[in-house]
């Protein structure tokens, strides 16, 4: 049983905020936002779900992320607290899925502006005349690199949502610095959509410089090779499900793995030194399988930026505004006792 603080000598420690308490919480109790968020969840997720398949059609996906967040939290404390700790990513996704309805609200399509400025400033000079980097090595394709780069685009979400599962455990404040960047990162993405919609380069390989065709159906591009390697159609399917086929500014391919950078980079060498040596080989990857230019990527390493020192200014400002605990009362010292009397 605690000790009453007067009995110690001791100051009492402030108890932890309910979104923390969960990780803490001994003795089978659930904390009380675990035991809002399993009621809101499965409300919410329903409710979702409904409005899904009326709209757009369920598929897969939606039922998986539903099962995921109904499902953990309604497990012990600790895993539970998962749930409620990964609603930005689950409200990013669900921005991204519905943000087809956008779409009719967007800008005029760059088509051979912003070739063109890929061309001047990050062009190569070859015997054919000057390339932007995704036309050359649409030229000079290999396939140890169609593999690396395959994976390296499949694989450029899952780093995102591991170390989120493992900060969720290990450290919640640098899940929600992570989770919430992600969400901002994904809010730029789709306004940037919106009032710079952009050809990607495949695009203009296919189809030119001329006015953008609205008709023109999503392409895997050199991903496609990759699916070719292995006897799979995963990125034909990935793509076939794109709601915007002239999104290709910003590369949020790039822009993930650049958060995940820039949330780890101060937890030591090890993690700030693989984050970027993958958030560089996505960047390379994104060029290689003529998916974007370097303009794309450089905005959404820009972006990644951005979105990890808003979440992360925010946090210190709700930190320093949290109530502090009050120091206990000093107590006066005892009054030394009479001597006995003869």
């Amino acid at each position: 049983m605690p000790t009453d603080a007067s009995s110690t000598g001791r100051s009492k420690v402030a108890a932890p905020p309910a979104a923390e308490a969960g990780a803490r919480t001994k003795g089978g109790r659930v904390p009380r936002v675990l035991a809002r968020w399993r009621w809101i969840s499965l409300i919410a997720f329903s409710l979702q779900l409904l409005i899904t398949a009326l709209t757009m059609g369920l598929r897969s996906e939606h039922l998986l992320m539903a099962a995921i967040f109904i499902g953990l939290a309604w497990l012990p404390s600790r895993i539970g607290m998962l749930s409620w700790r990964a609603l930005p990513l689950g409200l990013a996704g669900l921005a991204y899925d519905y943000s087809r309805f956008l779409t009719p609200l967007r800008g005029r399509i760059h088509v051979a502006d912003l070739y063109h400025a890929e061309l001047r400033w990050f062009g190569i000079e070859t015997l054919g005349g000057r390339l932007t980097l995704p036309e050359y090595f649409a030229r000079h394709t290999v396939v140890l690199l169609d593999l690396i780069c395959g994976l390296a685009y499949m694989t450029y979400i899952f780093e995102l949502v591991l170390l989120a599962l493992y900060f969720g455990i290990k450290e919640p404040r640098r899940m929600a610095r992570l989770g919430w960047g992600f969400f901002v990162i994904g809010v730029l993405g789709i306004a940037t959509y919106l009032l710079y919609p952009a050809a990607p380069p495949w695009y203009v390989m296919r189809y030119g410089l001329g006015p953008a065709q609205l008709s023109a159906p999503p392409s895997a591009a050199g991903t496609a090779r990759f699916d070719a390697l292995l006897g799979i159609s995963y990125f034909r399917g990935f793509y076939a499900r794109n709601p915007n086929v002239f999104g290709a500014m910003p590369s949020l391919h790039v822009g993930y793995p650049m958060l995940c950078f820039f949330a780890v980079r101060d937890k030591g060498r090890g993690w700030a030194i693989s984050t970027l040596l993958f958030a560089l080989l996505v960047a390379f990857s994104a060029l290689y399988l003529q998916h974007h230019y370097v303009l794309d990527v450089l905005v959404g390493a820009g972006y990644a930026w951005l979105a990890d020192a808003l979440v992360a200014a925010i946090m210190r400002r709700g930190a320093a505004r949290a109530p502090r605990p009050a120091p206990a009362p000093a107590t006066a010292p005892s009054a030394p006792e009479a001597p006995p009397r003869s």
